[in-house]
């Protein structure tokens, strides 16, 4: 969360899916842990103490979204094979009353 002299805080220290919520929370504590810090002149301190806690954090992020996007994938081929049919049977009905005009 710092290299050399520049310290990095919020989205720009940690980047991850909205999931959770605590994009916002996670920068708004960097920032004030680093504030601190920086008062009593330990700022050096500020990568070890905070990249564990967000590590954690947006790990767990990570494996939540991977189990939520492969839900939802696995959702929609089961839906489609279902539903496809039936679906498919519909359109080929509205065009071909509509080609024949018996749709009126």
């Amino acid at each position: 969360m710092s290299i050399g002299q520049v310290y990095f805080a919020g989205d720009s220290a940690h980047v991850h899916a909205p999931l959770g919520n605590r994009g916002m929370n996670l920068g708004i504590e960097d920032v004030w842990l680093f504030a601190k810090l920086l008062q009593v002149g330990k700022e050096k301190m500020y990568h070890k103490i905070r990249y564990e806690t967000v590590k954690k954090f947006v790990l767990r992020v990570n494996d939540m979204s991977k189990k939520a996007f492969t839900f939802e994938q696995n959702w929609s081929k089961r839906l489609l094979t279902y539903m496809g049919p039936v679906i498919n049977q519909i359109l080929k009905n509205d065009i071909l009353l509509f080609v024949t005009g018996l749709d009126y």
